[in-house]
């Protein structure tokens, strides 16, 4: 019989693929990266948490097609309740890719799938590190008029609740609006 697929087995034989291929990914070939992403891919379909066959995929696009790579860590199943440090890579990547341009400034809090992977992306940020980690992007979203976000954003780092009075008094000083309770789309806090 065959041995069953295994995800160890496949990510050794996508980085030998890379080395292979010359090892820098920026003189691959459209064609050779390509194959090199479903070769990264199979290990992903195999183990969801894969942080390094995600990792790879993300360089193998960075360049060439950046919001695909974006997508790609979108698809890392964060662990929301209780990240760690893959969780933060891995959000801190997916953060970076989706605010690199300026679509950011658009996005529409109540509709945006991407704006919410982002705001799950940086409580996990700030949940592993610390609140500094994420306050060039919170400057951005704050320049942005994107508050109502960065309301829920607060309040989930700090595991309260939207209406608690620390957290109203801190986006009162702030001037940020505060989403109503029923209008939340990032869980309550527990």
């Amino acid at each position: 019989g065959t041995n069953p697929k295994s995800a160890g087995a496949r990510l050794g034989t996508a980085k030998c693929m890379s080395e292979r291929a010359g090892g820098d990914v920026s003189s691959y070939s459209d064609e050779v990266r390509e194959k090199l992403v479903v070769a990264y891919q199979a290990v992903v379909d195999l183990d969801r948490r894969d942080v390094e066959a995600y990792m790879r995929i993300g360089e193998l696009l960075e360049f060439s097609d950046p919001a695909r790579s974006a997508v790609t860590y979108r698809m890392y199943p964060l662990n929301l309740a209780a990240p760690d440090k893959d969780d933060a890579f891995i959000a801190g990547e997916l953060v970076r890719l989706s605010m690199r341009g300026k679509d950011y400034q658009k996005w529409k809090w109540q509709e945006s799938d991407e704006f919410l992977s982002v705001a799950q992306g940086l409580v996990v940020m700030a949940s592993v590190q610390s609140l500094d980690v994420i306050s060039n992007y919170v400057d951005k979203l704050e320049a942005a008029d994107q508050t109502t976000a960065l309301c829920e954003i607060y309040a989930k780092v700090n595991k309260r609740e939207i209406d608690n009075q620390t957290m109203v008094d801190f986006f009162q000083r702030k001037a940020w609006i505060a989403p109503k309770k029923d209008a939340l789309r990032l869980s309550p806090p527990g």
